[in-house]
């Protein structure tokens, strides 16, 4: 938008309005689609993080039954976060 005002500056002859508009239209367009797909990005991240952390949580906890308790949780979640900092 900025280039089509200062070239037809430069040539001397009016900005068209409605070209503007039009152009300023687009970009609020590709503003929205990529807005989107960084989300869509960000969602991702957080769902591999979470997926990773699953996978160390069932290899550092030692479970005989299908179901975690908080605490085991906690001891999992608190183990990965040191790892996390010592490397």
């Amino acid at each position: 938008m900025l280039l089509y005002m200062a070239l037809t500056r430069l040539r001397k002859q009016k900005i068209d309005m409605r070209c503007v508009d039009t152009i300023a239209m687009y970009m609020f367009y590709i503003f929205i689609i990529d807005f989107s797909l960084e989300m869509l990005d960000l969602i991702h991240r957080i769902y591999e993080a979470d997926e990773s952390f699953n996978s160390l949580n069932f290899m550092v906890t030692p479970s005989s039954t299908s179901r975690r308790s908080s605490s085991r949780y906690a001891w999992a979640r608190s183990c990965r976060c040191s790892a996390v900092l010592t490397q």
